[in-house]
């Protein structure tokens, strides 16, 4: 059974709620009226049809899908609070005001290009197609499942014309699918926690809406919301590589996210944001880490193993730069210091970079092999008795 979105609501929500029906029926009736401009074939250019009496018309409609898009949003919605809300439908605004309002030039971003390949072409018939959906999906889709798609939805600033397109056509197949799910797979089990807004734009690379969402004091954020590899929202902006976000977070006073909390396979903030090969969010972390700098993993591997395996010297160095001999003559599972695995992967720079940061020749691996063992093999030599 369904929540109706006039539950526990006030007058003014009331009224809302009717203008979003009168919406729905409306986008009902133009359904069949969709009429796709034809740039490319009809030798119709940008310039001339701004100038046409259809142009009027054409930015109405748009005006129209996005403010039905906006209705769901506000109504249907339940797992979003009213500032994650106002977020989404801001983005929404911003993004015509980008496309349609040539007084505003600061927020005229799209060439003339942009508009006749992307934004009135492709991307408005995505838009129609999505409003199309979500109605035919009826009560059928879950709250989540609407907002993972407008998340997907929501056009990005930093990325050009073509960025938002997909992102269209990505919110259009994912509500397809999950609607397709709904249908085929009834008895799926509910998920007990729906996740979090910002989880789901972290977990699908929206980075200008988690951006616009930690901007705002009231966003949701759960330290404990974890996706299936046990990655937190910090964990995860950290493996995306996304160091101005990332260190956002941990600067947040409340919840508190620690850089030392791991996933299922013991790896930490810094664990991460090296596998990310962000520079800079290993820049982030570190300050955070104390006392757990270069503390391992479950396979026993420390961020020196982690940045050898990456092959990125520079890293290597910074890390360098505050390590110790026990810090580098680590093993682990395997028996592996860095610099065996420096060896085993033929990068000498990174091994001469070791044994100057103190790394020994005496450790020997579960093999056998010892760092001149190692050398020694890979030179097609063998020791002599």
């Amino acid at each position: 059974m369904s929540i109706s979105p006039l539950n526990k609501a006030s007058s003014s929500d009331f009224v809302g709620y009717q203008h979003h029906k009168v919406l729905q029926a409306e986008i009902l009736l133009e359904k069949e009226e969709y009429h796709p401009l034809d740039f490319a074939d009809s030798g119709l250019t940008i310039q001339a049809f701004k100038k046409s009496a259809e142009y009027k018309k054409f930015v109405e409609r748009y005006k129209h899908l996005i403010s039905y898009i906006q209705s769901k949003i506000q109504h249907q919605l339940p797992n979003c609070n009213r500032a994650e809300k106002s977020v989404f439908c801001g983005m929404l605004d911003n993004f015509l005001a980008k496309a349609f309002d040539d007084s505003k030039s600061g927020f005229k971003v799209f060439s003339e290009g942009d508009l006749e390949q992307h934004i009135y072409t492709s991307v408005h018939k995505n838009l129609h197609e999505f409003t199309a959906q979500l109605d035919e999906a009826g009560d059928s889709l879950s709250p989540e499942d609407i907002m993972r798609a407008v998340i997907l939805l929501l056009p990005e600033k930093e990325y050009g014309s073509a960025w938002i397109n997909y992102c269209t056509q990505l919110a259009l197949h994912t509500l397809i699918v999950s609607q397709n799910n709904a249908r085929d797979l009834p008895n799926l089990p509910v998920k007990a926690e729906p996740k979090t807004p910002i989880f789901i734009a972290t977990m699908h690379d929206k980075f200008d809406v988690v951006r616009e969402l930690l901007r705002s004091r009231n966003t949701t954020l759960r330290n404990d919301e974890t996706d299936e590899s046990g990655k937190n929202l910090l964990l995860m902006l950290a493996s995306k590589g996304h160091s101005g976000l990332t260190e956002q977070l941990m600067a947040r006073k409340s919840p508190v996210f620690r850089p030392t909390d791991t996933d299922n396979k013991g790896n930490n903030a810094l664990h991460d944001a090296i596998s990310s090969g962000s520079i800079s969010t290993v820049r982030a972390v570190m300050p955070y880490m104390g006392d757990n700098l270069l503390k391992a993993n479950d396979a026993g591997e420390t961020p020196l193993h982690f940045s050898v395996r990456s092959n990125n010297n520079k890293m290597l160095a910074i890390l360098l730069s505050v390590a110790d001999p026990l810090d580098v003559n680590q093993q682990d599972d395997a028996g592996n210091t860095a610099a065996h695995l420096a060896i085993q992967l033929g990068n000498p720079a990174a091994v001469r970079m070791l044994v100057v940061s103190g790394a020994s020749t005496k450790p020997v691996n579960h093999a056998g092999h010892s760092m001149m063992s190692l050398i020694l093999n890979l030179r097609g030599s063998t020791p002599q008795g």
